[in-house]
């Protein structure tokens, strides 16, 4: 008995041990990064707080990702309604708003962002509906990234959109041209373009270093809940 009654206290001083850990892991502080207009402020906040800010637009994301998305369809069918709802939904930044840089689903909430933004918009969704997506930025200058891509991986095909100048890149048999042919053959950039011009120039001066871009699908999986902490788990491992 005596033995028994030994076994529960140390049960419960382990509970106890384990709920005041993580009481002081909550209140641990830790920041987050916000720009507006290219200035970049770290906003105080508790660990806690940032852990149910990241889950609320985890699951916000999804379900904005299915409303979108539609309840059936193929891959590409779905990633076409996407491509669609950005280039109607997701505006360029009007006069006298701000930039602001900060979580990728409030470019949804705001209902507007920069170039990089609404590129980044599409592979949010594509990502969050399966399919890893990544954005290439392109100029005729090295300095200055005007025409920004989205590359979405369906199956075992790179496929590539512009939704900032409503480009779905095909081939001449209609069907999504991948990244691989892109750099491959720059006359279907000219074919898909239509002698658009961007920024004073002709639309396909601006990828000259497209044969050098490799898309990163990781940063936007690391948006998502479980590629995140796995992400951190991770690096805390290697760290140590």
């Amino acid at each position: 008995m005596a033995a028994g009654k030994g076994g529960a206290r140390r049960i419960r001083l382990v509970a106890s041990a384990v709920a005041a850990a993580g009481l002081i892991a909550a209140a641990w502080p830790v920041t987050t990064a916000v720009g507006e207009n290219h200035h970049v402020t770290l906003k105080p906040l508790t660990l806690f707080e940032k852990s149910v800010a990241f889950i609320d637009r985890d699951l916000a994301m999804r379900r904005l990702t299915r409303e979108i998305a539609g309840p059936g369809g193929t891959q590409q069918e779905r990633l076409l309604r996407m491509y669609a709802w950005v280039g109607e939904n997701i505006h360029e930044v009007p006069p006298g708003l701000p930039t602001v840089d900060d979580h990728v689903w409030h470019i949804f909430v705001r209902r507007y962002g920069a170039i990089d933004q609404r590129a980044e918009a599409l592979a949010a969704l594509a990502t969050y509906d399966g399919m890893p997506a990544s954005t290439i930025q392109l100029g005729e200058s090295p300095h200055r990234r005007i025409v920004q891509l989205t590359v979405v991986s369906l199956g075992d095909r790179d496929v590539v959109f512009d939704v900032n100048n409503r480009i779905v890149f095909r081939r001449s048999t209609g069907e999504l041209a991948t990244l691989g042919e892109l750099q491959e053959n720059p006359g279907l950039i000219d074919a898909n373009s239509g002698g658009l011009m961007v920024d004073g120039v002709p639309y396909r001066s601006h990828f000259s270093r497209l044969k050098d871009s490799r898309p990163d699908f990781s940063r936007m999986q690391k948006q998502r809940l479980l590629p995140r902490v796995k992400a951190e788990l991770i690096d805390r491992l290697h760290g140590s």
